[in-house]
């Protein structure tokens, strides 16, 4: 199947690669199409250390009632003696300032100061990392692993892509000599994104900004890694794709000379046993190979990211529920946020006089870099792992999120980062409420459908089933209406619709491209039982109701008779997604 998600920008996805020998036709990111934007956030203006509003410290000098009247005059009461230096932490009506005024005044007092807040040394002092990472960050527990881990500096992150901004001033102390595969002895540099034919431009440094940006220097953005090196190696030319002989030459080249961590932000449907040779030298070589999971928001295997050598990475929003793009299956491992991911960006010119050097994207091409620099935090931390060693830390840490377990939307999970590197566990995400009708996950549970029946897509991998009795032959017709695109939200139901008869042979389905697409199907039905299935292409949830009629039709329609294809399954105990069992509950399938 084609990409079905219309809104998702081509400079947010997953680069498509054609096989060598292929039409170099795929398509590659474009800085040009809309969903990259200008990364422009209202920067606050400096202030001082926030403190607690109506508390103060004070030391006083010796005398209990000289004690007792700076008290009274500044409106305070003690709350607790502090250890050590003989201060008191004090309570006031009045605010901290007004209080600490007054007691700076009082000969009795020796010292007096606010209660000022501080941060984890861990919080980076990247402007954006408050205004606009933070969110996503957390959802990795990436804060509470830079606790843990910050100096990454001996793993070296090969991005493998369109090349890299080199004088970028939030990358540039972070670059080691890379490779061009395209123009040997040239700078892997990316392109100007200033011109409009240069489609590529810029994806390689977002990449390499997301995964390891120079992190607490004031300005721009953090890395995943906080501190490690990137390896630039370009194997995509301005527009266009990339073919498999250069991918696996840049591989091969960053391999050769010291990357400990491969990020491939590229993928196709194509196998080609040059890419896999590549990568399972690099993983030889020593070097943990991270995959974005594709974009075409199918179960359609993705390369390289289908290749059991590599840890592929699937997209998830900033509160960890997976996105509609994200390409799904068994071979997804884990999943990392993948949607308004703000990164490094060559410098670009915008209209009104204004440029930025900062851009905002979505895509699974922008998932993997996280985890890139994630794993970059293990093997600092653990220098002994292998990349298999890696690969399985990084799944069995994961936190569950979506169907509980393995699942091919999730894979082993959400990334977490602190317990990765030996930190504290982080909580499993919750699994999402299913909607009202529920559980109709098989035929025997069947909602019984009316006129107008509104149903949702409760959770990953949801499809729900209708019934409905035909006592006489008539022309009918059976629609589904999803919920209107919407390109700000990170997940867009597109429905697939399926008519079934009462032994559950197909008799017609209807699955239109694109989110916004109406199902239909309309034919003369015998008298009998009817059933029906919808279910989500994309399999993300969508909380949005979507709208199902089941009409007579009164033009003469020629009869629906079996396509061939059969649903075998007709139930299943316990249901889809139920929480609560007992692990005693033994499973059962009916035919």
């Amino acid at each position: 199947m084609s990409l079905r998600r219309d809104l998702v920008a081509a400079a947010a996805l997953a680069v498509a690669v054609t096989s060598a020998g292929s039409p170099a036709s795929a398509q590659a990111p474009a800085a040009s199409e809309p969903g990259l934007r200008p990364a422009h956030f209202v920067l606050p203006k400096p202030t001082g250390p926030a403190f607690d509003p109506h508390t103060v410290l004070v030391k006083f000098k010796p005398g209990a009632g000289a004690r007792s009247r700076a008290l009274a005059a500044g409106k305070a009461t003690v709350q607790r003696e502090l250890p050590g230096a003989g201060f008191v932490k004090v309570t006031t009506t009045e605010t901290a300032e007004t209080a600490l005024a007054s007691l700076r005044k009082d000969p009795s007092v020796a010292a007096v100061s606010l209660d000022y807040r501080r941060h984890l040394t861990a919080t980076p002092a990247d402007p954006y990392y408050a205004l606009s990472q933070q969110p996503y960050l957390s959802t990795l527990r990436l804060p509470q692993a830079w606790d843990v881990v910050r100096d990454a500096t001996s793993q070296v992150i090969a991005v493998v892509d369109t090349g890299v901004y080199l004088t970028h001033t939030d990358l540039a102390a972070r670059i080691v000599p890379g490779y061009n595969v395209l123009s040997p002895g040239t700078p892997p540099a990316d392109s100007d994104p200033n011109n409009p034919s240069n489609t590529n431009a810029g994806h390689g440094t977002m990449v390499a900004g997301i995964a390891a940006a120079h992190s607490n220097n004031g300005r721009g953005i953090a890395g995943a890694a906080w501190a490690s090196r990137i390896m630039p190696v370009k194997v995509f030319p301005a527009s266009g794709g990339a073919v498999d002989s250069d991918i696996a030459t840049g591989i091969t080249w960053a391999a050769d000379h010291g990357a400990t961590i491969v990020n491939l932000s590229l993928g196709g449907p194509a196998d080609d046993p040059v890419l896999h040779s590549a990568i399972q030298y690099a993983t030889g070589k020593g070097a943990l190979v991270v995959v974005a999971a594709g974009n075409e928001g199918s179960d359609r295997p993705q390369y390289p990211a289908a290749y059991p050598e590599v840890l592929a990475v699937g997209a998830t929003d900033r509160t960890g529920s997976r996105t509609d793009f994200s390409s799904y299956g068994d071979w997804v491992d884990v999943a990392a946020p993948g949607f308004d991911i703000t990164s490094t960006f060559p410098h670009w010119n915008l209209s009104g006089g204004m440029s930025t050097d900062y851009a905002t994207g979505s895509g699974t091409s922008f998932a993997a870099p996280l985890v890139s620099g994630i794993a970059a935090l293990v093997r600092a931390k653990l220098p002994s792992l292998s990349p298999a060693q890696v690969l399985a830390r990084l799944k069995a840490t994961a936190r569950d999120a979506g169907p509980r377990g393995l699942d091919p939307y999730y894979g082993a999970g959400i990334v977490d980062a602190a317990r990765a590197v030996g930190g504290s566990y982080g909580a499993e995400f919750p699994q999402p409420a299913m909607g009202p009708g529920e559980p109709n996950d098989v035929p025997a549970r069947a909602t019984l459908a009316r006129s107008v029946t509104l149903g949702t897509f409760g959770a990953e991998g949801d499809v729900d089933w209708y019934h409905f009795d035909m006592t006489t032959t008539s022309a009918m017709t059976m629609t589904v209406r999803g919920p209107k695109a919407d390109a700000t939200r990170a997940q867009n139901a597109d429905p697939v619709l399926e008519l079934y008869d009462q032994d559950l042979h197909l008799l017609g389905r209807s699955d239109g491209l694109g989110v916004d697409a109406t199902e239909n199907i309309k034919g003369e039905l015998s008298p009998g039982t009817f059933y029906i299935a919808v279910r989500n292409f994309n399999g993300a949830i969508d909380s949005r109701t979507y709208e199902l009629e089941v009409a007579g039709y009164g033009v003469p329609s020629p009869a629906l008779v079996p396509g061939g294809e059969q649903e075998w399954i007709r139930d299943v105990a316990p249901a889809d997604f139920s929480t609560g069992l007992a692990q005693s509950v033994a499973p059962s399938v009916t035919f």
